[in-house]
């Protein structure tokens, strides 16, 4: 069993997006539709932003679904990773910041991927399935998912 390298291969490819002009309600309608909870906002194809359930349903409660716009209700500068980034750097670094997903972009900076914590819990329970499955121990160690620095604490 080969553990996941890079984090294009756990990641949504090609993910919804939404530009700044898009409003709340266009935006949780867009998210029931496709069952997503993360939206990249986009201008001219670049991240500018990244917006979560959460913050829809804030800005709804407040009773602004039909007038804010993207900028109003985004997070600036999201978290964003090349292709080709390490899925274990991604995954710690979301971990440590408490990040919800990452935005993966090509080498031109357009979006290319989400990766999610759902898609983390996914390639993760992958890894634990092909253990159990494999005859004998696992050809891997935890310090090769977790890192050599992570203590685990119970």
């Amino acid at each position: 069993m080969k553990l996941p390298a890079s984090v294009e291969s756990c990641m949504t490819r090609y993910p919804t997006v939404i530009s700044g002009k898009t409003r709340v309600s266009e935006a949780l309608e867009l998210m029931e539709r496709f069952q997503i909870r993360h939206l990249p906002v986009v201008d001219k194809e670049r991240v500018i932003g990244i917006t979560s359930d959460r913050d829809l349903k804030k800005a709804a409660l407040l009773g602004c679904a039909a007038t804010l716009v993207a900028p109003e209700f985004m997070t600036p500068e999201p978290y964003c990773v090349p292709e080709g980034t390490e899925l274990s750097r991604v995954a710690r670094t979301m971990a440590s910041r408490k990040f919800g997903s990452a935005v993966v972009t090509s080498r031109s900076g357009e979006v290319i991927g989400i990766f999610t914590t759902v898609d983390a819990l996914e390639a993760l329970a992958r890894v634990l399935e092909e253990a159990r499955q494999a005859p004998g121990r696992a050809p891997w160690k935890i310090e090769d998912i977790l890192g050599t620095n992570y203590r685990l604490e119970m």
